[in-house]
């Protein structure tokens, strides 16, 4: 007789290793007692995340700092009446970058741009 079912393979039981995997996170994450600090924070010089930091709220003053970053750091190119510009046609049967004269400003990066008689944004 032959058996029509599957072997079980043991390092395949993923309910298992994913629980071994959270006790290893926790002992990691866990500060030590004779060092103060955690293993991880000790190995990689920063705390893990952890499920419980997800529950309480974060700093809003990191969050401010790092919106305050990004607005300062990020700069639009200003372009002129009247300067020529390349820009993408967006037809796949023509070239790709076509040579155009800037006629208007219409918001903090969209121009009104003219080619061969024909307005593009």
């Amino acid at each position: 007789m032959y058996r029509k079912s599957a072997q079980i393979i043991i390092g395949t039981d993923h309910q298992a290793e994913r629980s071994v995997q959270r006790v290893k996170n926790a002992f990691k994450a866990m500060c030590h007692s004779s060092t103060g600090h955690s293993p991880a924070q000790l190995f990689l010089g920063r705390q893990l995340r952890t499920r419980s930091d997800l529950v309480r709220p974060q700093e809003t003053s990191s969050k401010v700092t790092a919106n305050q970053f990004m607005k300062s750091s990020c700069k639009y190119r200003e372009l002129e009446k009247d300067q020529n510009v390349y820009f993408l046609s967006g037809n796949p049967r023509i070239r790709k970058w076509l040579k155009g004269k800037v006629t208007k400003r219409l918001g903090d990066v969209h121009y009104q741009i003219l080619f061969q008689g024909k307005y593009y944004r």
